[in-house]
């Protein structure tokens, strides 16, 4: 366990079991990120799909003129 959070810190990388905290207005939400169906970007907000939930999450002004 520990060695795979090392190669994870090293390469940066994101894998489906883990999690990421998802905040829209009051409700939030804590899952793994395999749950999450479709990110869809518009203007500078991201939707993000998961269960029968689609939060619209801000994205930072700095990403707004990078596709990534």
């Amino acid at each position: 366990m520990e060695q795979k959070q090392e190669v994870r810190r090293e390469t940066k990388q994101v894998f489906p079991d883990d999690q990421v905290f998802l905040k829209d207005g009051k409700p939030c939400w804590f899952l793994p990120l395999a749950n999450i169906t479709l990110l869809e970007v518009a203007g500078g907000f991201t939707k993000v799909y998961f269960d029968e939930f689609s939060p619209s999450i801000p994205r930072a002004p700095q990403l707004l003129g990078s596709s990534t």
